[in-house]
């Protein structure tokens, strides 16, 4: 895949360590004449301007090549992240405090547990807000505890809803509260789930029994995920927004990349390979990890991705690839995933039924899934979700007519050459 310049930088510079050879392409690449406007709205749009920003600044003390202009935008975009990390740090620590003091067990999710272990600079890793995993018995004791700390539901269903302990949404409606800043916390039940990733849910009960000690916003023994199932839950979180026909955000895999080289020698990659033939997400964890590989140099072992590569494709290496780098949104990409997780359901009225609730979701699930205050207005995404749907359908199906025509084209042509 040919890219811009800006572009090769935009992957080059999205690390928290840069070997002697990323660093002598960036020196062969960096001119002053480059598109900076656009390299600086892509840094901050992938959410790694942070991390350009630091090695922007070793490298131009060498150089003096960056135009300063360019450096104090980059300044500036990781030292406004510094800020709002250090108010979401700081209510972070008022959570598990409370939390601590009930004997309510937590592991912390995503941006807060990458942070503070994997980038160790709280500066470096962008958070929008505050995830939590918790057990589905102590939904009721979180409830009043965040209540207690002057957080609201942003919806009109209960957390205790069956709908939400059912392993059919990532997290229960997140909870708000306006301060300094808006802060977000949002409760988790389950480390992937059947929506989501077209799969059951996945069994927490190993990340429970596996969970790792750490120390998170001055808190100790504090739990994280266990390795694997963190490399497993960044793949699904990360490739999930593709198969549903948004566009990727660099950072994503760049955490993926970053665990990685955290632990290398260290990641039980039989143990991923299982659990991914189980829950049948070969695709998602294969594509992540492969991008991974390939631009950002995680070093993933070649049976690893041999083993987790699906006979047929979601959306091909190369699209995938688009779908992050260049902002390509692939809607068909929803219709195959939809199709693909069809496929595993037995039945041809299981099927039926599967697919209306596709095209159809419980009023619960569509006022979490849009963020609706008023239930009345469920009844106007319907139509939207479905016509959403139909769009996607028509470009997979123009897709593949045009796949067909060139591949007939093609063989047309060689029976008259012969």
């Amino acid at each position: 895949m040919d890219l811009s310049p800006e572009k090769q930088l935009l992957l080059l510079c999205s690390r928290t360590y840069m070997s002697e050879e990323v660093i002598q392409k960036v020196k062969d690449i960096l001119r002053p004449d480059l598109d900076w406007d656009r390299f600086i709205e892509d840094s901050c749009k992938h959410g790694v301007a942070p991390l350009i920003y630091l090695n922007f600044r070793k490298i131009d003390s060498e150089l003096d090549v960056i135009p300063n202009q360019v450096l104090l935008r980059l300044k500036s975009a990781y030292y406004s992240n510094l800020r709002y990390n250090t108010l979401l740090f700081r209510e972070l620590k008022k959570i598990l405090d409370a939390f601590k003091s009930e004997g309510i067990q937590v592991i912390v999710l995503k941006g807060a547990a990458l942070a503070e272990l994997i980038y160790k600079n709280i500066a470096l890793r962008p958070m929008s807000d505050i995830d939590i995993l918790v057990k589905r018995k102590d939904l009721p004791t979180v409830d009043r505890i965040l209540s207690q700390l002057q957080y609201s539901s942003s919806s009109y269903t209960p957390p205790s809803s069956q709908w939400h302990v059912k392993g059919w949404v990532e997290h229960i409606p997140p909870y708000v509260k306006i301060d300094d800043i808006t802060i977000r916390v949002e409760i988790h039940l389950d480390i992937a789930t059947h929506y989501e990733a077209n799969i059951r849910a996945i069994d927490s009960s190993r990340a429970w029994e596996n969970a790792l000690p750490a120390t998170i916003a001055g808190i100790d023994n504090v739990l994280v995920l266990p390795l694997e199932e963190l490399l497993i839950r960044l793949c699904l979180h990360a490739s999930k927004h593709i198969y549903s026909g948004r566009e990727g955000i660099l950072m994503w895999w760049c955490d993926i990349a970053e665990v990685e080289k955290s632990y290398r020698g260290k990641i039980d990659w039989e143990y991923i390979t299982r659990i991914s033939k189980e829950y049948r997400i070969q695709a998602p964890v294969y594509h992540s990890l492969n991008f991974a590989r390939e631009w950002l140099d995680a070093v993933i072992p070649e049976n690893v991705l041999r083993e987790l590569k699906p006979p047929l494709l979601i959306i091909s290496v190369e699209d995938f690839s688009r779908a992050i780098i260049e902002g390509r949104q692939y809607l068909q990409a929803w219709v195959k995933s939809q199709a693909s997780f069809l496929g595993t359901v037995d039945g041809i009225s299981n099927k039926l039924r599967c697919t209306f609730r596709i095209l159809f979701p419980t009023k619960e699930f569509m006022m979490h899934r849009y963020f609706l205050k008023r239930p009345i207005l469920v009844y106007l995404y319907y139509p939207v979700r479905f016509f959403t749907g139909l769009r996607a359908l028509c470009q997979l199906i123009s897709g593949y007519t045009k796949a067909l025509y060139q591949l007939f084209n093609r063989r047309f042509k060689r029976t008259l050459l012969r």
